[in-house]
């Protein structure tokens, strides 16, 4: 499918440091289900809609901001950094998750983080797999922000298994593993879950953002650019 990318960038106020915005449609889910989309429900700052879990059984929904790979979208948030991009980059992360009241425990959109292959790594296209506390998210039928500055944890969920760690304390033992995705997904075992997502920030330690805004499919290639193809303005 035709892929489809609005790109905004704003340089933000600390020296060289960018904020750089993507908007991301259902064509771009790079191996699940597409979502379905939350018409007219969208956390402030990520509107107008948002994306839903689909409800086809034994499936799920998935993005990465990847390097290199599924569109290379770690490279277009931080086009200056992705390539070097360690763990101990990363200033925090979060996402805005919706669930109804009484939504089952367990069932929510999760954050991971990949690190790239490596000797003696996990995997064959990854070195280690990290997976958030997203159990322990709430359901009061309204945004709830979920980030590495507000309890969010992790674990490792690959090879070798951890217990939940502070972000602080994954970076200070796997800190210096380069970061292959960060990546949003919902899981193949969910019932009738409809949860919605929005609005996944990564900031690094030097002052860079990136914003993802999951969005329809649009109609036409939606571009904006000034003296090319990502607006950049100086503040």
């Amino acid at each position: 499918m035709k892929k489809i990318l609005l790109v905004l960038a704003v340089f933000a106020s600390l020296a060289n440091a960018t904020t750089i915005t993507i908007n991301i449609n259902p064509s771009l889910v790079p191996d699940a289900s597409p979502p379905e989309i939350g018409e007219g429900i969208a956390p402030a700052g990520f509107g107008p809609d948002s994306w839903q879990n689909t409800n086809v059984s034994g499936s799920k929904v998935n993005w990465h901001a990847r390097y290199l790979g599924d569109g290379d979208f770690l490279s277009v948030l931080f086009p200056e950094k992705a390539s070097t991009m360690t763990i101990n980059d990363i200033a925090s992360i979060s996402y805005q998750t919706n669930r109804a009241t009484g939504t089952a425990a367990n069932q929510d959109w999760a954050a991971y983080i990949y690190t790239r292959v490596k000797e003696g790594g996990d995997a064959s296209w990854y070195g280690y797999r990290f997976i958030n506390n997203y159990g322990e998210h709430t359901n009061i039928g309204d945004w709830v922000e979920y980030s590495t500055d507000a309890g969010m944890t992790f674990r490792k969920n690959s090879g070798t298994t951890t217990g939940y760690m502070s972000f602080e304390n994954l970076k200070s033992t796997y800190g210096n593993e380069l970061v292959e995705m960060i990546s949003v997904q919902t899981m193949t075992n969910y019932a009738d879950f409809n949860g919605y997502m929005d609005g996944l920030v990564i900031t690094l330690t030097n002052g860079d953002i990136g914003r993802v805004n999951f969005v329809p499919e649009p109609t036409t290639i939606a571009i904006l650019s000034l003296g090319g193809l990502l607006l950049r303005r100086k503040k």
